[in-house]
Parts: C-alpha cells; sequence; structure tokens
C-alpha cells in the first residue's frame, strides 16, 4: 500500500498492472470491497496503456506474450465479476479488445488442475465465464439493453442462455454445476466453489430479465416477455430462477471453515442474491409443498450472513442481513396465511409486515439503477408514495449510507439491489419499522 500513488501516478508498466490486480485479489476477500472496485478499475485502464487488450505481438518472446494476455484476461475476470456483483457498467469495453483467450493445453501447465479423474483448464473456464457475464450484463441489463424491442431482448435472453449451457457442457462432468454438487475435499475446491455459485447466479440473472416490471409489455399477459425454449413465461422463469437458487444456497454446506474468512467474505453475495430468487417462488406461489424447505433454505442463508457479519462491526454486511431476515420473516408470513387463510379486510390497516401489491406501487414501478428498495413507515404510507418514490426514499449505493438501527452506519454498499429484487412485489413492506427510522432525509 506504501507504493500505491507511485503505481497511480507514474509506473505504468506490465509489472504495475500486476501488482494492481494482486492488491484487488487480495480485497477481494475483505469486508470493504471497495478497494477492489477501485484496484481492478485502475489496473484495466494500466493494461490499455501498455495496450494488453490488443493481439500485437510487438516482436515479444512467446512467454512474454503469453504473460501479458494472462494478465488481461485476469483484469478482465475480476472486472466482470465486480459487474455482476455490483451492477455497474465495467471498465474494459467488450467491443474494443482482441486478446485471445487463454490456451486449452499451455506448454507450462498454468492454470490447469487435476481434481480426481477430470482435468480442468481452470484459467480458460473463468475466462471464457467471464465473456459470458459481461455478455449478459451488456445485452440484457445496459442502458442499451432497456431500450431493446421485446423480440431483440427475447433474442439475446436465448443467445446468453444457449452460451451459458454450451460452457457448462465444456466442463467435465464431475465438477459441472448442479444440484446437490460434491466431489469431496481437495486443495481446489474452494477455487470451483466460488466458480459455481457465480454460475448459479448468472443463470438467475438470465432469468431474472424475465421478471423486471420495467420489461413487461402492456400487452395481454400471454404476450409479455416468454424466451421461446427458455422458459414460457413469467412463472416458469421464477421456477427456473428458484432451482439454480437453490443449487447456489446448497453449495453453503460445502463451505469448509478451514477455508478462512477471506473465502467467506468474497462469496457472501451469491447466497443473499439466491435467497432473494427463492423468496420470489415463495410469493408467487406460497401453498406449493415445498414452501417449508425453501424457507428452511432462506434460514440457512440468514444464519451463514449473520456468521460472517459477527466477524466485523458496521459492514454493508449489516444492512444485507436486516434485509435478509426481513425476507424470512415475510416469506414465513406467506407460509402462515396460505395454510391459514384471512377475510379480506373490510378497513384500510394492513399489517405492518407486509402489505398488498395494490398498496403503493403498480406493477410496472421499477428501482432506479444503483439504488435500494424504498422503505416506508406504514402507518405513514399514503397513496401519494409512489409519485415520490424516486425522488426521496431511494438510496444510492454509492452514497453507502444505510441504518439497522437508530445509529446510521456508513458502509460501502456494493449489490445490486434493484435486478436482485426482481420478481419481488415492489408493494410488499419488508419490516420497514426497524429500517426506515433514519433515512427519510437520504
Amino acid at each position: 500500500m506504501n507504493v500505491v500513488t507511485e503505481l497511480f501516478m507514474r509506473t505504468c508498466d506490465l509489472l504495475a498492472v500486476q501488482a494492481l490486480l494482486g492488491l484487488a485479489i487480495f480485497f477481494q476477500g475483505t469486508p470493504n470491497p471497495q478497494p477492489l472496485f477501485m484496484f481492478t478499475a485502475t489496473a484495466v485502464r494500466l493494461s490499455q496503456s501498455i495496450g494488453l487488450h490488443k493481439s500485437n505481438s510487438l516482436g515479444l518472446p512467446v512467454s512474454q506474450i503469453e504473460e501479458r494476455k494472462r494478465v488481461f484476461w485476469i483484469a478482465f475476470i475480476l472486472d466482470a465479476d465486480i459487474c455482476q456483483r455490483t451492477g455497474r457498467p465495467a471498465a474494459q469495453d467488450t467491443r474494443d479488445y482482441n486478446t485471445l483467450l487463454p490456451h486449452e493445453n499451455p506448454p507450462d501447465g498454468l492454470g490447469v488442475a487435476e481434481i480426481g479423474n477430470s482435468i480442468i483448464n481452470f484459467f480458460s473456464a473463468l475466462a471464457r465465464f467471464a465473456v459470458i457475464q459481461r455478455k449478459v450484463y451488456d445485452e440484457l441489463y445496459s442502458t442499451d439493453a432497456f431500450n431493446k424491442t421485446q423480440e431483440q431482448l427475447i433474442k439475446d435472453v436465448k443467445g446468453c442462455f444457449d452460451d451459458l449451457e454450451a460452457w457448462n457442457q465444456s466442463i467435465p462432468s464431475i465438477l459441472r454445476p448442479r444440484r446437490n454438487f460434491s466431489i469431496g475435499d481437495h486443495p481446489f475446491l474452494p477455487h470451483i466453489l466460488r466458480l459455481h455459485f457465480a454460475y448459479h447466479c448468472c443463470y438467475i440473472n438470465i432469468h431474472r430479465v424475465c421478471l423486471l416490471p420495467r420489461r413487461l409489455s402492456a400487452g395481454p399477459r400471454s404476450e409479455r416477455l416468454s424466451p421461446s425454449g427458455l422458459s414460457n413465461g413469467r412463472e416458469i422463469s421464477v421456477q427456473q430462477s428458484a432451482e439454480a437458487a437453490r443449487a447456489a444456497i446448497e453449495l453453503i454446506s460445502q463451505v469448509r471453515r478451514h477455508y478462512g474468512q477471506t473465502f467467506e467474505w468474497s462469496i457472501v453475495y451469491f447466497p443473499g442474491a439466491a435467497l432473494v430468487s427463492l423468496f420470489s417462488q415463495i410469493l408467487t406461489d406460497p401453498s406449493r409443498p415445498g414452501t417449508e424447505s425453501d424457507i428452511a433454505m432462506i434460514h440457512g442463508v440468514v444464519s451463514f450472513i449473520s456468521r460472517i457479519a459477527s466477524q466485523e462491526q458496521d459492514t454493508y454486511l449489516d444492512y444485507v442481513l436486516a434485509m435478509c431476515t426481513d425476507f424470512e420473516n415475510a416469506a414465513r408470513e406467506e407460509l402462515r396465511r396460505a395454510k391459514n387463510p384471512e377475510p379480506e379486510p373490510t378497513s384500510d390497516n394492513q399489517p405492518d409486515s407486509i402489505r398488498p401489491q395494490e398498496q403503493m406501487w403498480t406493477q410496472n414501478d421499477y428501482l432506479a439503477p444503483n439504488s435500494f428498495p424504498a422503505f416506508f413507515n406504514p402507518s405513514q404510507a399514503t397513496e401519494n408514495d409512489a409519485n415520490n418514490i424516486q425522488s426521496s426514499n431511494l438510496m444510492s449505493t454509492d452514497q453507502g449510507f444505510y441504518t439497522t438501527g437508530p445509529l446510521p452506519l456508513h458502509a460501502s454498499l456494493s449489490w445490486n439491489w434493484q435486478d436482485m429484487l426482481a420478481g419481488v412485489p415492489p408493494a410488499y413492506d419488508f419490516g420497514a419499522n426497524d429500517l426506515a427510522e433514519s433515512t427519510g432525509g437520504l
């Protein structure tokens, strides 16, 4: 850290890029992810300054060409991972690089691992997966994507899904992401687990496009976004997302304590994202037979996040834990109501913990980019709140202000909740009393 200023302001060579990437990887497993974002973005910019994004050999020896290519792809992988986690644009434009993917069979064997009887070029798999992550963001979640026609969006969703499935099939069968994944203990297992977490969340992100209210057309339900061959409708997309979420949550049981806190902090986003998808499934049909087991999974995620949050005070994870706890409580309430239907209310009084969709927002309301869901005090909500929602009650992820009680905490809120919450009816108020007390002026 003592030479960071020199790396930023003076040095511009391959070693400087490698140093910045090393710092970025270090901060990937810490409670404060902001340095990860900054070091990665700077590393990408410096790599462009020395031409790593171009395939020109410049007459260099083969070994140096391969080293430059690997450094570029390490930066690209980190950049794509951050893009998926935060919903922010990546630093490297996918339209402006032509560096070849890593060799499948490198002469020096770097990046290749043997697990059981299977051999995987893990570095190549990561790089190819990062390309898909970027494609999902660029084609489905960027500003340009929101201006696409429904037909073009359907085509792009199908293309992303096909690419992800092709990538999955390229992985040795024993190491492919799936439900109930288990290969026994292995020194390389933490890296496989993190890749699986990212895969399942990328799968969820593809289906989530079908759940974003802003993507729904104004026409009949049968004409709304429904990718042919991918899903037959919004409900099936919820089911597909929930199945991927279950697979991601099951991976928590594979996380060993001896992997350390660094690994846990580096993967904590993924179970949280999976929890939201599973919660959406419960809201869709709380009376289905698997609801209780899904709630048990949600509770497992809350316990996992709670344990990690206890390792460090006053981090963004405190806010995430409060949100996920509210989701669990709301899911249990939905299950209770499904088992014990109540008569329609005759007054304007609504339950404190959860309220029907028509109370505050219409289905087509949408959380602004880089913002958190708005919280309302149930005793003060009015019909006009919907008109003021985007201007007064949204919290920006880049401002870093949130509260878990009477004391406001300042931290980097690094999660793209505006996309993670797709499929959750925006009118639901998840125990807002605890979280809304001191957010009125934000």
